[in-house]
Formats: C-alpha cells, sequence, structure tokens
C-alpha cells in the first residue's frame, strides 16, 4: 500500500474507534495528493 494511503487509513480508523471522533479534517500535505511533499513525508 502506498504510503499516503496507508496513513489516511490509519487516520481514518483511529477516528472510527474512538467515539469522541465525530469530523475528522484534514489539512496537511496529505489532503492533496499533488502538494510538495514536506519534511514529514520525506524519506
Amino acid at each position: 500500500m502506498h504510503s499516503r494511503e496507508a496513513k489516511l487509513t490509519q487516520i481514518t480508523n483511529w477516528a472510527k474507534d474512538n467515539p469522541a471522533i465525530s469530523v475528522v479534517l484534514l489539512t496537511s500535505s496529505l489532503a492533496n495528493p499533488d502538494a510538495i511533499k514536506d519534511y514529514f513525508q520525506l524519506p
């Protein structure tokens, strides 16, 4: 699995497993697959 998809799956599963979470808003460079990679996405 591509690392972007893996991270999105991890975030989604975390939110689903926490009843206190009702909304997830993604605002990082992961939100746009065409964004320039930031410090956290570089190898």
